[in-house]
């Protein structure tokens, strides 16, 4: 991550002595800071949940789309059976 962190924000949490250790290892062998490390994988997360929202707006609307598609294709079955 070659960009600087603008530090307008922080959170606090409580994580196992074993994971921060190994978070630690992590991040030094990416040349990352903890932070660096964990707003990097926040980032990707974040970014996923929205590509998934967006996604499901998405399958929505093909949803209705088709719905209404084959209510209009049922109405003129329909009318073909009485003509």
């Amino acid at each position: 991550m070659s960009e600087k962190i603008n530090k307008n924000s922080s959170l606090t949490i409580r994580i196992e002595c074993k994971t921060k250790e190994y978070l630690k290892k992590i991040a030094k062998g990416k040349g990352l800071t903890m932070s660096e490390l964990v707003n990097e994988c926040l980032d990707d997360m974040v970014e996923r949940e929205n590509l998934k929202n967006n996604y499901n707006e998405q399958l929505e609307k093909r949803i209705i789309a088709t719905d209404e598609k084959l209510f209009k294709l049922k109405e003129k079955l329909k009318h073909k059976k009485m003509d």
